[in-house]
């Protein structure tokens, strides 16, 4: 099995990547990384995730000024989250009704925790999704992203990788509509993200255009909009992408350079592809991540069960 420590690194470096190439690039990271490094720390912290803590931890990582703060290009559903939280909402009922690809942008440390445990993966994913994401299609998505890294590290590959995410999405669906329907927006979007995925196994070793050409029609079908890109926020659309170029590159990291070439929301499918190419034993170039070093310490710590004693808070180098 793949050593999970590197697969922040692999994150960190598709996100500089892929911010780096975008149309108001500024150097480093993106609330992609630094929302993951707050679950990183959050985990560390906690052993587990606690959702009301949670919501309260990536508020105060705004900083003392209030949202955004620190977070650098947030999207819309995670300002108004951030938003309501600052105005004392409930961390409970902040979630918003978001089908993007927020959650599973951060998911990697749930994967890097819970490795061994696939039920884990599967129940903490759920867990931090629906801190921000009260949408079923945003949760799976998430969910999707953390299992294909728990099956990247053991060595799944192809049309099997994307498979076992679309499994995944299957089980969260199940879940999210027997146990937590009370905390999700209403719709009819219970089977969306998993059969998205299901779509996409064939097209996993395509030309990447032709890819997110083909999981973006689809993607248009479901789009509260009705008209969609395979390199959008919506998380059929862009996760799909990520995943399905990613389980189909040789070498890994590769995918990273392709999904940035693609356009669109290139900086979280770069990160996305990035953590999957690490799970999948690839290596992100040299020197292109700052604070490599504590982030490869955040994970080896997270992937041996350990604590963040000694590691000074995400907040001092995010």
């Amino acid at each position: 099995m793949t050593s999970m420590g590197d697969v922040l690194v692999g994150l960190a470096a598709g996100d500089v990547l892929g911010s780096a190439a975008g149309p108001d690039a500024a150097p480093g990271w993106s609330d992609d990384t630094q929302q993951a490094l707050v679950l990183a720390e959050h985990l560390l912290r906690h052993g587990r995730v606690v959702p009301d803590r949670f919501a309260r931890d990536l508020l105060e990582f705004a900083g003392p000024d209030g949202p955004p703060g620190r977070y650098r290009d947030i999207g819309s559903g995670f300002a108004a989250f951030l938003d309501h939280l600052s105005e004392g909402a409930d961390p409970a009922a902040a979630a918003q009704p978001s089908a993007g690809n927020g959650a599973a942008m951060r998911i990697a440390p749930v994967a890097i925790r819970f490795r061994d445990d696939f039920e884990g993966v599967i129940d903490q994913a759920i867990d931090a999704s629906l801190v921000t994401h009260a949408h079923p299609v945003g949760v799976a998505a998430a969910v999707a992203v953390a299992v294909a890294l728990w099956a990247a590290a053991r060595g799944q590959r192809g049309p099997d990788l994307v498979h076992s995410a679309a499994d995944a999405a299957a089980i969260a669906e199940h879940r999210l509509f027997s146990e937590r329907y009370e905390r999700l927006a209403p719709g009819d979007d219970w089977h969306t993200m998993s059969e998205a995925l299901r779509a996409a196994v064939g097209l996993v070793g395509g030309v990447p255009a032709e890819i997110a050409e083909s999981v973006g029609s689809r993607a248009a079908e479901t789009s509260r909009h009705r008209q969609a890109s395979g390199t959008d926020p919506y998380a059929p659309a862009s996760v799909v992408t990520a995943l399905t170029v990613a389980a189909g590159s040789e070498p890994p990291w590769v995918a990273v350079e392709t999904l940035v070439d693609l356009g669109g929301d290139r900086d979280t499918m770069a990160a996305i592809a990035g953590a999957v190419a690490v799970a999948s034993g690839g290596r992100p170039p040299a020197g292109i991540v700052p604070h490599a070093g504590v982030l490869r310490e955040l994970g080896e710590r997270l992937a041996q069960g350990g604590d963040g004693e000694g590691l000074p808070p995400v907040v001092t180098f995010a």
